[in-house]
């Protein structure tokens, strides 16, 4: 609770003593109950207050006893559809995310592999004695292969779920589209 509204709470309870026991009582009085956990029910709280000043006799005040059970029903739809589009909506979301950032650490543990194995192979083929050049040339060649694969793979893979990855939201979650 912010400390504006805690200084107006104990100001509105001072206001009210009559004598010094009760001013220290209304300083010394917890504030009021915990915040309203949505605008709907902040509403409720405050018209089922009103309607409790005015009474049941009052048809104000009957009909502010209803808005506020009627505003207490929204608050607490609106509640459960958040808690509902958290458990499947973003959890959905989450699972799908984290297994797409798994596949493209794996790819970029592939990619980062095979540079350094073309890098070892062009480092060899350097170095290599005049009858083994022949050889170390083949092998650059097919770490060139392999570098070149290891990267088009999972461009093409990653290309493919960003194109299926709402795909597989609208089939985890039906609709939420």
């Amino acid at each position: 609770m912010d400390l504006g509204k805690t200084i107006q709470e104990k100001v509105t309870n001072l206001s009210s003593a009559s004598s010094a026991a009760e001013a220290q009582a209304a300083l010394t009085k917890p504030v009021s109950k915990h915040p309203p956990k949505t605008l709907s029910h902040a509403l409720a709280r405050a018209s089922l207050a009103g309607s409790e000043l005015l009474g049941s006799q009052d048809h104000f005040g009957t009909a502010l006893a209803k808005y506020s059970a009627a505003e207490e029903k929204i608050g607490n739809a609106r509640l459960a559809q958040d808690n509902q589009i958290t458990s499947r909506f973003n959890s959905a979301m989450s699972t799908t995310v984290n297994s797409h950032i798994s596949f493209a650490m794996k790819a970029r543990r592939a990619v980062q592999n095979a540079r350094l194995s073309l890098d070892a192979a062009k480092a060899s083929a350097k170095g290599a004695r005049p009858e083994r050049q022949d050889a170390a040339r083949v092998e650059v060649e097919q770490a060139e292969d392999a570098f070149v694969g290891t990267i088009h793979n999972p461009v093409d893979d990653a290309d493919d779920s960003c194109r299926g990855g709402s795909d597989e939201c609208d089939e985890e979650c039906p609709g939420y589209t």
